[in-house]
Formats: C-alpha cells, sequence, structure tokens
C-alpha cells in the first residue's frame, strides 16, 4: 500500500513541474505552488526512505514488526495521501497565470 502510493505521489509530481514551469513568475500562485511543491515532496521522500530501508535491509525488517514504526508509516502515509489530493485539487483548479510569450497548454 505505501508502495502504491510513492507510484501515484511520482505521478502527479512529475506533471507538477510542467505546470509550475507555465506559471508566471514572481506572483503569489507561484509562489505558493512552489511551497505546497517542496512540502509533499519531503513528506514523499521520508515515506520513500522508511519503506524503501526495510525492504533492503533484513535487520530492518524485525523493526517493521514494531508496532510504533508501523503506525509512523501508516501516519506518514496518510499524510502524504492528503497532501497529494489537496495538490491534484490546487492544480485542478488554480487559476492560472501564463508566462508572458508562453501559448497555453492543450
Amino acid at each position: 500500500e505505501r508502495v502504491n502510493e510513492i507510484i501515484v505521489f511520482r505521478k502527479v509530481f512529475q506533471w507538477s513541474y510542467a505546470y509550475g514551469y507555465f506559471l508566471k513568475d514572481k506572483t503569489n500562485l507561484k509562489n505558493f505552488f512552489e511551497t505546497q511543491q517542496g512540502l509533499l515532496e519531503s513528506f514523499a521522500d521520508e515515506l520513500h526512505s522508511k519503506a524503501e530501508k526495510i525492504l533492503d535491509d533484513k535487520n530492518k525488517r524485525n523493526e517493521f514488526l514494531n508496532i510504533q514504526y508501523r503506525q509512523q508509516l501508516i501516519s506518514l502515509k496518510k499524510t502524504v495521501q492528503k497532501n497529494r489530493s489537496n495538490f491534484s485539487e490546487f492544480l485542478k483548479d488554480a487559476p492560472f497565470e501564463y508566462q508572458p510569450g508562453l501559448t497555453k497548454p492543450k
């Protein structure tokens, strides 16, 4: 489940760069977008790192059995899901101010 969330996040995140490229520089919208993008990336990277350590290190697999560690992973996954969902809604609904000279993507 955590791995699937990481995959979905990476797909959303890769397309957010294209969106950000077309945003008009030095606007509140672009600043907000970049802040949210960075926040989401940090949460997802933390989840990815923790999940990867468990898979790569046989000794860490015992740590996964620790209920507190599992709760941390579950909580982090929910945080990433919520932030990804909010970020996706933002991308869908935000007013779009294009860079001068760029044409609107189709």
